[in-house]
């Protein structure tokens, strides 16, 4: 193997690498909850979710006092003093729908937004 398509390679693996951290980071997680039970209905896995709840995604924080995580779909279905805090904006509505994988959030019912 010559020397330049040995650096090529390098850098492919180490680009890659690199990207992986990126999106590992990007991920929704759950950081606090009183309670977390995962059942199967019709072959999906849910996680349901209630007191004190956080999700955090990147910079995004969710909080809620009851929910539900599809895991599959990556959606999270939040409900009950809901807000979404981002920088410097927060959102509280009655219902959040968030789509993770698309960085997408649906707020549903008494919406309020502010910075």
């Amino acid at each position: 193997m010559n020397f330049s398509l040995r650096n090529k390679t390098l850098r492919t693996v180490l680009y890659l690498h690199f990207l992986s951290i990126l999106v590992a980071d990007e991920r929704l997680y759950l950081k606090q909850a009183k309670t977390l039970e995962n059942k199967t209905i019709a072959g999906r896995s849910i996680k349901f979710i209630s007191g004190d709840v956080i999700f955090t995604k990147g910079d995004l924080i969710l909080n809620c006092e009851e929910g539900r995580h599809y895991e599959k779909n990556d959606l999270a279905v939040l409900y009950k003093n809901v807000s979404a805090i981002q920088e410097q904006r927060t959102l509280t509505c009655d219902t959040i729908k968030f789509f993770s994988k698309e960085d997408r959030l649906l707020s549903i019912g008494s919406s309020h937004v502010w910075d």
